[in-house]
């Protein structure tokens, strides 16, 4: 057997493996998934939020709140910062996909079954065909990880958007691709209205990207200084309807909250 022939089986059987991963964790996603979902304040506020942008074609104008924020009203009374309103219009398609709420579990039930593939991209390009696939099974077997996707709040409905920014990012430095690693950042921004803790990991790839793609301190500089003010903008952007209501000195003077 040539070894074009065994590449070709070796990719075949990646591929059947990576199917059935995927269809196993689809099934452990939703097997009696109406009754394991956890509804509480901030669960039950998305869900008829988002079903409320879907059947009544509401608009609101400010997201879920950004509990580890304060800053006041335009009067001066205290309050909690709000995220955009993003993450409940994303919500919002999984309704118009399902049609009714068995139906929006499992749309966010394939989008994480579908996030196998991705872990399995990761783990591959880090290191092998066997990490991918050891990875891949843990991500879609894993009870914890089960648990974690039934979970409908912004930092956890995420998730696949992260690992798919991830799996990006690495292509851009192994492929030496700046619009890859533009885009995975860019995908990185957009999904800081889902949960500012993001702004964490992006920050460092962020600084990792420039050194990676710029070899000169003067090149570094320039890069940094460009892309840096296309993420910046793209942050404020996604913000206008924050900004808007708040005010920017308020929206940019935030108490970090300790309770």
């Amino acid at each position: 057997m040539s070894r074009l022939d065994t590449t070709f089986f070796a990719q075949a059987a990646t591929a059947i493996i990576l199917v059935v991963l995927i269809g196993v964790s689809f099934y452990l996603r939703t097997v009696n998934i109406s009754e394991r979902v956890r509804w509480d304040y901030d669960r039950s506020r998305d869900l008829l939020t988002s079903y409320h942008i879907w059947m009544y074609d509401d608009h609101p104008l400010l997201g879920h709140h950004a509990s580890g924020f304060h800053t006041h009203t335009l009067d001066g009374y205290p309050t909690i910062l709000k995220y955009p309103p993003w993450y409940y219009y994303y919500l919002s398609l999984f309704w118009k996909i399902g049609r009714t709420l068995d139906g929006f579990l499992y749309v966010n039930a394939a989008i994480f079954s579908l996030s196998v593939a991705t872990m399995y991209s990761i783990a591959t390009q880090m290191s092998n065909r066997k990490a991918g696939l050891l990875s891949a099974a843990v991500f879609a077997l894993s009870l914890k990880y089960v648990d974690s996707s039934r979970i409908i709040i912004g930092l956890q409905v995420g998730m696949p958007m992260y690992l798919l920014a991830a799996a990006l990012f690495i292509r851009s430095l192994k492929k030496r691709s700046r619009p890859i690693n533009v885009l995975s950042l860019t995908l990185l921004v957009s999904s800081v209205s889902f949960h500012y803790s993001v702004l964490i990991p992006f920050s460092v790839l962020f600084f990792v990207s420039e050194l990676s793609f710029n070899k000169k301190i003067a090149e570094r500089l320039i890069s940094s200084l460009v892309y840096g003010t296309y993420y910046v903008t793209l942050f404020f952007f996604l913000h206008i309807p924050v900004i808007s209501f708040f005010g920017l000195p308020l929206f940019l003077v935030r108490t970090p909250s300790i309770t």
